[in-house]
């Protein structure tokens, strides 16, 4: 049995086009092999919206393959491929679909990740400014199609589909362009009146989102089931919550604010005869009286056993492999904190074969919307041998090491307790 990757589903729409000629050459590869038959497989790196829909142009171009490896032609294939799928909108289907290909440079996170942390170079820009053009080519054909109520008409809302998030993710980069520029005039001391201008399109954008999840539940009916896409409706959540925020912000004056987590990965030091793999960190610190509410989010990697004032609070628990987003948790741990002294103890654990290590931010709110912090930083407390009563607030840990902060390849976006929503964390 040979496997054929059709289609790479991290990017808003599969570039099934560019894999053409390497699906025919691994076709051909496999049939002198002597292969007794073809799988064709979707693979993806990242999380992103597909349907099968998407992957029916290169499961056809696949099965020509496997049945005439050596006589299918890329260009009147895909002439028959339109033509049968379409009937007489065959050609217009073509052009639409060509013109979509410029979605496969982009890739699905870019569509998540907070819009304070997209960098674009001199050719992303080029390539976002075609993407714009194309858009809005691909928009005028497919409202030349709303008269066609063939059987290829369903297939063309999941086109209409990912047109709707390629104009999204072209206006997300616009408005993020216009805010820093807004922000530019402001710090230079520049009079400006365009705040309510940038808050009616960041408005525009979370109408405009509301309208992508409505059609997203509709397509993802029709052939899946509802508990399925929860995963994807809460991205596209996280991203309105995100432009909900930034509209608070610059309406209270602060226009540009760093978004990312201010607290540090921890581990151990490279020590000799300490296995880094698994140890214990505290940190003790003072709470002022008078505090209201008092929350905690710890990120693991991989596995977690958190104490306050020594009492066991909760475990975060990730296996090994799994996504970043799945090392996180958060607790409303106001009961378990007092005025004065307080001590946070971890237990931890690494089981892919590297440190142990530890991110750990919370918040404490008083009233007058003062508030403090606690987040793992280079002060923090670590040892290699679990001892008795390490956990305990009286513990005395002098002879215990300052931790070693750890570079981690991930962006992680600042938590809203309030909102219950824990950090979002972005692979770079």
């Amino acid at each position: 049995l040979f496997v054929l990757p059709i289609a790479d589903g991290s990017s808003l729409l599969p570039d099934i086009g560019a894999r053409l000629f390497p699906l025919q050459r691994a076709a051909r590869s496999a049939a002198e092999a002597g292969a007794a038959g073809f799988l064709a497989a979707e693979f993806s790196d990242s999380e992103g919206v597909s349907f099968e829909a998407f992957q029916r142009y290169g499961q056809a171009f696949a099965g020509a393959c496997a049945w005439s490896p050596n006589s299918v032609e890329p260009a009147a294939f895909d002439r028959d491929f339109f033509a049968r799928s379409f009937g007489e909108n065959g050609q217009q289907a073509g052009l639409l679909d060509a013109l979509l290909l410029d979605l496969a440079d982009f890739k699905w996170q870019k569509l998540w990740e907070h819009p304070y942390m997209l960098d674009l170079t001199r050719t992303d820009w080029s390539r976002l400014r075609r993407l714009e053009r194309r858009m809005m080519l691909a928009r005028a054909v497919l409202d030349s199609l709303k008269s066609a109520r063939d059987a290829s008409f369903e297939q063309l809302d999941y086109l209409r589909f990912a047109v709707m998030n390629g104009q999204w993710l072209v206006k997300k980069y616009r408005t993020v362009e216009k805010i820093r520029h807004f922000a530019a005039h402001l710090q230079n001391g520049e009079a400006t009146d365009g705040a309510s201008e940038i808050v009616n399109t960041c408005l525009e954008l979370v109408e405009d989102l509301n309208e992508i999840v409505e059609t997203l539940q509709l397509l993802w009916l029709r052939s899946n089931r509802s508990e399925d896409v929860s995963h994807f409706l809460d991205l596209y959540e996280l991203q309105s919550n995100y432009w909900q925020e930034i509209i608070e912000q610059i309406q209270s004056g602060n226009v540009l604010f760093d978004p990312r987590l201010p607290s540090r990965w921890i581990a151990h030091p490279a020590v000799a005869g300490v296995d880094r793999g698994h140890v214990f960190f505290r940190k003790t610190f003072d709470l002022r009286p008078g505090f209201r509410k008092a929350y905690l989010q710890a990120i693991g990697d991989t596995y977690l056993k958190v104490y306050v004032n020594g009492a066991f609070l909760d475990e975060v628990i990730s296996n090994p492999g799994r996504a970043w987003r799945d090392r996180v948790k958060m607790w409303d741990v106001t009961k378990a904190l007092r005025p004065g002294k307080n001590v946070i103890a971890v237990e931890a654990q690494n089981f892919e074969g590297a440190a142990a290590a530890l991110n750990l931010y919370g918040e404490v709110e008083y009233e007058f919307g003062r508030s403090r912090t606690i987040a793992s930083d280079p002060y923090w407390k670590t040892s290699g041998v679990e001892e008795q009563n390490w956990q305990a607030l009286g513990f005395f840990d002098i002879q215990w090491l300052n931790v070693q902060p750890e570079e981690k390849h991930v962006r992680i976006i600042r938590p809203d307790f309030e909102g219950r929503r824990p950090s979002r964390i972005e692979e770079q």
